[in-house]
């Protein structure tokens, strides 16, 4: 954690702000360029990205009086989840309150990651119900580079910055806006296999999620399939 690094950010947000005049949007800009300038792939996947090519942009203009290649690596090298706390900074400890919404320490985050999990390098995969803004999954790539995360949360903003960080970070990550209590996400079943498709998209499709209630128990479904299938089948990871 470096206080520079978080004054980057603050920097970034403040002169988006001073065009946007709305923080929200303001923090929606500025992760929708660190995303795409992390990982280009995103450019397809994010609507109204344009405004990042248009040299007339008022945003991209203030985002580049406040950005460089040395920021792009000092940002890329500070590996903390700075995105999560702007993030719970703006919506203020009262919605934040009423939503539910707080975020886990980053050092406790390291610590029980650290109490669970063994150093090394290997094909493990890990599932957060609540990955929030994917601090769990930061942690988990500080111990082991190669994991795969598998991340829900019902909160779309906070699986966009989840995204956002694993491009930074370049860390193994497949997001899904979901209900972790509602939605099927137990690729044991056909609906949670369907469901996990929507991973790694930066538009909700929250409605479009098959909820627990259509389970059908079926013999064929009760038996496990590897969750390798959504590494390699459905070709899920970005984050390469």
């Amino acid at each position: 954690m470096n206080s520079s690094t978080r004054k980057i950010y603050d920097n970034i947000l403040n002169a988006i702000y001073s065009t946007t005049h709305d923080y929200y949007e303001a923090y929606d800009r500025m992760i929708e360029f660190l995303t795409c300038d992390y990982n280009e792939y995103f450019l397809l996947k994010i609507p109204g990205s344009k405004w990042m090519f248009d040299k007339d942009s008022e945003i991209r203009k203030k985002i580049f009086e406040n950005y460089n290649i040395g920021i792009h690596e000092e940002i890329a090298n500070d590996k903390y989840d700075y995105l999560g706390e702007i993030y719970m900074d703006i919506q203020g400890c009262k919605e934040a309150n009423r939503k539910g919404q707080y975020i886990t320490p980053m050092h406790l985050c390291d610590l029980m990651v650290g109490m669970t999990m063994n150093l090394g390098n290997g094909p493990i995969r890990v599932l957060d119900p609540c990955i929030g803004t994917g601090r769990f999954a930061i942690a988990v790539s500080n111990i082991n580079p190669d994991a795969r995360i598998f991340g829900v949360d019902i909160d779309n903003r906070a699986i966009q910055t989840a995204i956002c960080n694993s491009c930074i970070f370049k860390i193994h990550g497949f997001y899904l806006h979901a209900d972790s209590l509602l939605h099927i996400i137990d690729i044991k079943y056909e609906e949670g296999r369907k469901n996990w498709r929507f991973a790694n998209q930066w538009v909700s499709h929250f409605s479009e999620m098959v909820p627990e209630s259509h389970r059908i128990r079926t013999e064929n479904e009760i038996k496990t399939v590897e969750i390798s299938a959504l590494d390699d089948g459905l070709q899920l990871d970005v984050f390469k």
